[in-house]
């Protein structure tokens, strides 16, 4: 299943639970359990925080979702001033700001970063995702009765619809 989204938010805090609720919600739809949604939403959250307060002179940043082939994609764009250098390490713990990428990098499998100075950055996050086994049960459940409505017959792993008799038309 492919699902993609795009969101234009202000360049303030308040469009981060935006992000958070549209991405969540649809995840959890999807069965991925609710660890690797927690993952996500956190570097999501990292990343938009970052935009939000290192994004400008614009007043807008973008963040741009695609969920498909195991794995979510998302991106996080501001017209910043681009980002100087990635830390190579955590600050000291009596320091307040800093910790962002490390955090993302922590929690995603896959993480790189577009930058053109004076002109913004794009965060690139991806993780592939985890499934909770009883979604995958009812997801199966319901493409079978699916198929069983338009006269195929199912396997029971969706796998393969045969029709009724008993030939290979599609594989599901």
């Amino acid at each position: 299943m492919d699902i993609e989204f795009s969101l234009a938010l202000p360049r303030e805090a308040v469009g981060i639970p935006m992000v958070r609720r549209a991405l969540g919600d649809s995840l959890r739809s999807l069965g991925v359990t609710e660890s690797c949604v927690s993952d996500i939403l956190l570097a999501v959250t990292e990343a938009c925080a970052n935009a939000v307060r290192h994004g400008g002179p614009a007043n807008r940043y973008e963040v741009e979702v695609a969920i498909g082939y195991g794995r979510c994609d998302v991106q996080i764009i501001d017209r910043g001033q681009g980002l100087a250098r990635l830390p190579e390490h955590y600050p000291p713990g009596d320091t307040e700001n800093g910790r962002g990428i490390l955090i993302m990098q922590a929690v995603v499998d896959e993480i790189s970063f577009g930058v053109t100075p004076g002109r913004g950055t794009t965060v690139h996050l991806r993780k592939h995702l985890d499934w909770d086994e009883d979604a995958l049960l009812l997801r199966e459940s319901l493409a079978c009765e699916g198929l069983r409505r338009e006269g195929l017959m199912c396997d029971g792993r969706v796998s393969v619809a045969l029709p009724r008799e008993g030939r290979v038309l599609a594989a599901v």
